[in-house]
């Protein structure tokens, strides 16, 4: 647990919910059969694995941001469905649009880029689902998916049968999209907020209770109150007061480093960051 007091606990919990995102992929377009029209071409074929993909993780990246942030899980459940279907159904069928090359290694480079393309589009499309929007974040969602993606696609080039490297190349791809479209929120938030367990417990990855919060926005913890103005964290401690790293609060106050907030029985770990 200690890696989590350097990198954001949910950015784990991300690339493992897009990783099971994935595997959910695999487990229903491999059990598909179909060989009417409706698949007819290899292109169908493609276009049909990349909506199944990007749906799958988008559900499954968005319900489990949306659960460690305590918020609705039915909408998020929605949205990863309809913009990780569609952001990857996009990217994908751009990437079949390219001249399709008769050599081998062209048509490597083309699946390459179509794998890019498409974890690009849905790790874009899932980061907007969010309060704010940042140009910057956004990029960066974008060029870490295409990244994870282009990995994902020399993954699945590689020599020998396809039954065994597609599942490697769509969990990876899953992995990849689900830390690309929360990672950049998260590190560029001004402050991160987590829960902490009861002494001698852990979280789960289904547990954790863990939100970025942005400059003019504060959420409510255990009747204290975290908040960030103009890039200045403040915390707002109840009318009975709060212990920040050991001593006494009773007024907001402004937030200089990382600390530990005890309100009563609970514990909040509060991590300044590098606003950008």
């Amino acid at each position: 647990m200690k890696i989590l007091r350097v990198f954001p606990a949910s950015l784990t919990a991300a690339a493992i919910t897009g990783w099971v995102g994935g595997a959910a992929a695999w487990a229903i377009t491999s059990g598909w059969r179909d060989s009417s029209a409706l698949l007819s071409s290899y292109d169908r074929i493609d276009q049909y694995v990349a909506l199944t993909m990007g749906a799958c993780i988008g559900a499954c990246v968005l319900v489990g941001r949306a659960r460690h942030r305590r918020e609705p899980m039915p909408p998020a459940f929605g949205a990863g469905l309809l913009l990780g279907g569609v952001a990857a159904l996009m990217g994908a069928t751009y990437g079949l649009l390219w001249h399709r090359s008769e050599s081998l290694p062209g048509f490597v480079i083309q699946r390459i880029a179509t794998w890019a393309l498409l974890a690009a589009f849905a790790a874009t499309a899932l980061s907007m689902y969010s309060r704010t929007l940042h140009l910057r974040s956004s990029g960066e969602s974008l060029a870490l998916g295409a990244l994870g993606g282009a990995i994902a696609g020399v993954i699945f080039s590689l020599p020998g049968p396809a039954d065994v490297w597609l599942p490697l190349a769509m969990t990876w791809c899953g992995g990849a999209i689900g830390l690309a479209a929360v990672g950049p929120a998260m590190w560029r938030a001004p402050v991160v907020v987590q829960l902490q367990p009861p002494r001698g417990r852990r979280h789960s990855l289904w547990s954790l209770h863990e939100c970025a919060i942005e400059s003019g926005w504060s959420m409510k913890w255990a009747e204290a109150r975290v908040g960030c103005v103009n890039d200045t964290v403040y915390v707002y401690p109840p009318p009975a007061g709060a212990i920040l790293d050991g001593y006494p609060l009773y007024r907001a106050l402004p937030l200089t480093r990382t600390g530990m907030l005890a309100v009563g029985l609970t514990r909040l770990r509060v991590t300044l960051r590098r606003s950008s």
